[in-house]
């Protein structure tokens, strides 16, 4: 219904929803999600947190700050329609840490992304 506005790290938009079939009213509500603003922070912070000044670090430890920075994200997010912005944020901390253990073991990013998947039950956190 119209552009709608960034407030406090989430973009708010009216969104309206036709009824369908059987009569159903249509239903208009506040729809809200992380704006992008936020998500470029986000991003831009899992990128420093795996940054290659890191790989001297145990990758427990790198994964440790990942988790924890990805915790409170997700927590103050977690309100609205978030599930999409969650996943994008996730694959891109999934794939900044596939590159760190590639990089740490001088192999390919398929290697990382192994390790991640496969050789570890719990992705490492």
């Amino acid at each position: 219904m119209g552009a709608g506005f960034d407030f406090l790290g989430f973009h708010h938009r009216l969104v309206r929803v036709t009824g369908r079939r059987n009569g159903k009213k249509s239903v208009t509500f506040l729809a809200r999600w992380p704006a992008d603003r936020a998500m470029r922070h986000a991003r831009d912070r899992a990128r420093e947190l795996t940054h290659r000044s890191r790989l001297l670090l145990p990758v427990e430890v790198i994964v440790a700050k990942v988790n924890r920075f990805l915790r409170g994200w997700a927590a103050y997010f977690r309100y609205g329609n978030s599930a999409i912005a969650f996943e994008k944020i996730i694959h891109h901390a999934w794939t900044r840490v596939a590159l760190i253990i590639a990089k740490r073991h001088k192999r390919s990013r398929e290697y990382g992304w192994s390790v991640l998947a496969y050789q570890s039950p719990d992705h490492l956190g």
